[in-house]
């Protein structure tokens, strides 16, 4: 089961579209060998990659932080029938997010004794992986934490980004929503630090 992609449904649908960046090109003096400008690719900057970027070194390289997950339906509201704790790590994001602040590969590890599992929930008492990333501005929505799924990189919660402390903490999902007779909450919670 995803999780973020049930919270990309249940929250804003618009999809974030993250393409390659492009840099202009020097026409007045066009490099013609490869090995003269000391890279081995087939293009023109000082990577050594195929694309015509300057690659640039992220702003953070890692991420540290705590998710937690809060889950019920059940026939009166202010239940929680699952609790569940991750500790979250991450590096750099592989997957290009041009628009994002931070972009990272998170691991989430499974807290047992921070967590509440019952039947009901216990295929959330797992290990996840993700990629994750911050925007200021998800059309219009505001500041959104994002992850990367089968549409592309989408939102999952709203978020607060502290560049002078460079913490970010976000909420997302719903709490005791009445649907046929029942109240459902799917709620995430987390906070993280990032480091330069």
């Amino acid at each position: 089961m995803n999780l973020r992609l049930i919270f990309a449904l249940l929250g804003t649908s618009a999809l974030f579209a993250c393409a390659g960046d492009k840099e202009a090109t020097d026409d007045t003096a066009p490099v013609t060998d490869d090995t003269a400008e000391g890279d081995a690719d087939a293009d023109s900057d000082s990577d050594s990659d195929t694309d015509s970027d300057s690659d640039a070194d992220p702003l953070y390289s890692s991420y540290d932080g705590v998710e937690t997950y809060q889950y019920d339906a059940s026939l009166s509201p202010g239940n929680i029938t699952c609790y569940v704790v991750w500790d979250v790590t991450g590096t750099p994001s592989t997957t290009d997010c041009p628009d994002c602040v931070f972009a990272f590969d998170v691991s989430l590890a499974y807290d047992a004794a921070s967590s509440t599992v019952t039947d009901d929930c216990s295929g959330f008492a797992t290990d996840l992986s993700y990629s994750y990333g911050y925007v200021d501005d998800y059309y219009g929505y505001g500041p959104s934490m994002l992850y990367y799924g089968t549409y592309g990189w989408s939102s999952f919660a709203n978020a607060e980004f502290d560049a002078s402390t460079d913490t970010v903490k976000y909420v997302g999902g719903i709490i005791d929503y009445a649907y046929a007779g029942y109240y459902f909450t799917y709620y995430y919670t987390g906070e993280a630090q990032l480091t330069k």
